[in-house]
């Protein structure tokens, strides 16, 4: 008899305990020429900020729409490809932020907003995280997201795995 060990493993990080307003001022000044629905057309900092979060050596995220694993457990079929654990919603900018809005199986299949400050020498730091409560709801438009995120609709009061 054949044991199988199944082990979960995930990031954890503890930030703020909601949007500071200022982040949120700042966001509602959103254009839609800058909504991003594939990583493609991230800056190259954005990226690299994201890998690091996630602890990858390249950034490993589905395009919106593309197929992404949606279960903790996964068979794969020989010379099947390794599917990414998570898929992008759609991500945006302002003039000082980056956010990047996607979905994940972190611990079962949710989704999740992180906000980057991005400094005028394209330094980025990771500023806020939250889940979202109500995954069959999910925003569908970043004006939508920041509405969200203004009534306070992500959790981000624990630490979480991105």
């Amino acid at each position: 008899m054949k044991t199988i060990l199944v082990c979960m493993f995930g990031l954890t990080s503890s930030l703020q305990a909601e949007v500071p307003q200022s982040i949120l001022n700042d966001l509602s000044t959103i254009r839609e020429e800058r909504v991003c629905k594939t990583t493609q057309n991230f800056p190259p900092q954005i990226r690299r900020a994201l890998a690091r979060t996630f602890r990858q050596k390249k950034l490993e995220m589905a395009d919106a729409g593309m197929p992404f694993q949606q279960t903790d457990f996964a068979i794969r079929r020989a010379g099947a490809p390794v599917l990414p654990t998570r898929r992008l919603i759609f991500a945006f900018e302002t003039s000082r932020y980056f956010v990047v809005y996607y979905e994940s199986i972190a611990v079962g299949l949710g989704a999740n907003a992180l906000i980057f400050r991005v400094n005028p020498s394209g330094h980025v730091t990771l500023v806020w995280g939250g889940v979202e409560t109500d995954y069959a709801n999910l925003a569908k438009s970043p004006h939508n997201l920041v509405r969200r995120l203004r009534l306070h609709k992500l959790i981000d009061d624990q630490p979480f795995m991105w």
